[in-house]
């Protein structure tokens, strides 16, 4: 299937970056503050499980990995974690957080 213009097939592993000019921030509230250096008048907030994706993303940069990480955290079928996933992956996209490789 095709995603912001980066063809994306099921079987191979999709690996995803931070970009170098995101900086981030958690919170003590188990949110996560980011901002992109060239854009002073957005900043994002990112809560819950996606909130737990992204902090394991800066570790771990295999979406599978990651949705499998999420699934063993939260008790959730890895199927349902990686739609979610999926979704929350687009958004950082098409905001010019992440890239994919």
């Amino acid at each position: 299937f095709r995603l912001g213009g980066i063809r994306m097939s099921e079987h191979l592993p999709k690996i995803i970056r931070i970009k170098e000019d995101v900086l981030f921030k958690k919170n003590t509230d188990g949110t996560v503050v980011v901002l992109k250096l060239d854009d002073d008048e957005n900043y994002f907030v990112i809560d819950g499980v996606a909130a737990k994706a992204w902090e394991i993303m800066e570790h771990d940069q295999d979406l599978n990995v990651i949705a499998k990480k999420l699934s063993a955290m939260e008790g959730v079928e890895e199927n349902v974690i990686q739609s979610h996933l999926d979704g929350f992956t687009r958004q950082l996209l098409e905001e010019g957080l992440v890239v994919l490789n």
